[in-house]
């Protein structure tokens, strides 16, 4: 896997003189960095202009038949099977072709430059582990309920690992430590757990 190159889509949309007549236009940029999708989007992207322009295959007849009634008499009239850089406001058909397009590749989805959320708009191919910070902790009176947190039981010992790379630059963050659930990186809350370093339990 080439894990230097990630991949930007941009969104921008375009509406016409019609209510009805608005379409999607998808910009994909390829970029070589070591940087990972998380630290590359709070870093300066680069000129979201210069991109390649996402298509698609016309396959609804209905479509293509509402396509040309927009376009008016053109010389060359949409085909089933032609290709088209129009997407219709649909996020969800966006990610699954350019997914597929880039099988491999961490991926930023914006919507005219602006990530809008990080949840669903960045597709990270590889699990990031974050590393042991040599802390432990002791669960006090954990208050979670989530499967992810089945783990988490009171008296149990954890090892606390460093913020995760998609949180480190989250406002507003309540104080708490990270450890391992179930699955996955979770953050327990400072009144729900003791430092078995600092108090010595």
């Amino acid at each position: 896997m080439d894990n230097t190159k990630k991949i930007i889509a941009n969104l921008t949309s375009w509406i016409g003189y019609s209510s009805d007549a608005m379409h999607v236009y998808v910009k994909l940029f390829e970029i070589e960095t070591s940087l990972s999708v998380y630290d590359l989007v709070k870093n300066d992207l680069p000129n979201l202009i210069e991109g390649e322009d996402l298509e698609r295959i016309l396959t609804n007849k209905k479509e293509v038949r509402m396509l040309n009634n927009k376009d008016g008499k053109c010389p060359n009239p949409y085909k089933i099977g032609d290709s088209t850089t129009r997407f219709n406001d649909d996020d969800k058909e966006i990610r699954k072709i350019v997914s597929d397009k880039y099988p491999e590749n961490d991926i930023i989805f914006l919507h005219e430059g602006e990530l809008e959320n990080k949840d669903i708009n960045i597709i990270c191919r590889k699990t990031y582990i974050p590393l042991k910070t040599g802390h432990q902790i002791m669960i006090g009176n954990f208050t979670g309920f989530s499967l992810e947190f089945k783990n988490l039981i009171k008296g149990t010992i954890h090892d606390v690992i460093e913020t995760p790379e998609w949180f480190k630059y989250d406002e507003n963050v309540l104080p708490g430590v990270w450890v391992m659930g179930v699955t996955e990186p979770v953050k327990v809350l400072s009144e729900e757990y003791f430092d078995i370093k600092k108090n010595k339990i």
